[in-house]
């Protein structure tokens, strides 16, 4: 679920199931992905409207402002691929990105000011891509780099400017906590970008077996100016802040 900026600078919330009703590994009906809005009093009944009914398997999607109106839009990593969803005329339009099965999704910026997106493919998967816009703006986005091709279990992503430079920084995230995972522990780990179009990466280890992430936020929690990593865990049973220092 999320919360999100609608018209009018109301909010409205998002919900969407892992997969449709009845469906089996991705086979059958896809899932509804409602929009929910709160009435004067929360007790009465919300509206809803569809926002999509097509997609299968979509483990994480990510409120975005791409745009120059104040309404956010949402981006979803499905069996599809990810998907952008916009309203436009009372109605959410969709829009495809990648053509690739992504479980995680998240969306930066690189050194040349271009925005990218982040994904990890397939659902609790292996890898880890980040994706650029045609600079045409139309047709699916291009791959420019695979960060790490090893995750066991990949499961979180957050993007954010860590290290304070100027552009984002890519953390993902895997608890190598499924049955069908070869001998590994979990872990997180920090990309940095090298270049100005993001081709080359650094890679730093964050975090290892103690922490079997669920799900990772970017916060600035101590007020420095700088967001930190929150990383929860549910196998491992815990919760960690990593503080960025200068």
């Amino acid at each position: 679920m999320h919360w999100i900026k609608g018209p009018g600078g109301t909010f409205t919330l998002i919900v969407k199931p892992l997969r449709g009703r009845g469906s089996v590994e991705g086979n059958g009906p896809g899932l509804r992905m409602l929009e929910y809005t709160r009435p004067a009093d929360p007790g009465d009944e919300w509206t809803t409207r569809l926002v999509s009914d097509s997609l299968h398997l979509s483990h994480n999607f990510h409120p975005v402002n791409w745009d120059d109106d104040p309404e956010e839009e949402l981006i979803a990593a499905a069996k599809e691929g990810v998907w952008h969803f916009d309203r436009r005329d009372g109605k959410w339009q969709p829009r495809q990105l990648t053509g690739e099965f992504a479980g995680e999704i998240r969306d930066g910026r690189l050194p040349n000011g271009k925005r990218f997106i982040v994904t990890v493919e397939p659902m609790h998967g292996t890898q880890s891509s980040v994706y650029v816009e045609p600079n045409s703006g139309d047709g699916l986005w291009r791959r420019i780099a695979v960060l790490d091709d090893s995750l066991k279990d990949g499961h979180a992503l957050a993007c954010a400017d860590y290290l304070g430079i100027g552009s984002d920084q890519i953390v993902v995230g895997w608890r190598a906590m499924h049955p069908k995972d070869t001998p590994g522990g979990p872990g997180i780990k920090l990309f940095t970008p090298l270049d100005d179009e993001g081709q080359k990466w650094r890679e730093t280890r964050v975090s290892g077996d103690q922490l079997a992430v669920e799900d990772i936020k970017a916060a600035d929690l101590d007020g420095d100016g700088r967001p930190d990593i929150v990383a929860a865990a549910r196998q491992t049973k815990n919760l960690k802040i990593f503080f960025s220092q200068p």
